[in-house]
């Protein structure tokens, strides 16, 4: 079974982000938790160094009509319904409740570990 990571690494997907998504993601893995196992340092060392190696780099997004409830994940759905994307890949519940409505307009919201390998590669 091919993993999403193993296909950025391929050049078989894309990972676009903007800087603001960059900064979220150092700040998510500089969080209590992940310091409480002495780990955050390491983790933010490898989130910083995954968007410098695949990911291509958006100026800005434009806003879209498809609003999450939290207002820190807008910029995702923003994004991958600008670039058309036909996949955002997320852990984050706020922006999985919006699967239904942004399947509707060709994009797939699914959780890296839940998704048909064969049907992203096709996809």
């Amino acid at each position: 079974m091919r993993a999403p990571g193993a296909s950025l690494q391929d050049g078989l997907a894309r990972w676009i982000a903007t800087a603001a998504m960059r900064e979220e993601a150092l700040e998510v893995a500089a969080r209590a938790v992940f310091s409480k196992r002495g780990s955050a340092n390491a983790l933010c060392d490898r989130v910083a160094q995954g968007y410098a190696r695949y990911a291509q780099h958006i100026a800005s997004t434009a806003p879209s009509s498809l609003i999450c409830a939290d207002p820190d994940d807008q910029m995702f759905i923003d994004l991958a319904l600008q670039q058309e994307a036909q996949w955002l890949l997320t852990r984050d519940k706020a922006l999985l409740a919006l699967a239904s409505p942004a399947l509707a307009r060709g994009l797939r919201i699914a959780r890296p570990q839940d998704i048909d390998i064969a049907a992203w590669l096709a996809a």
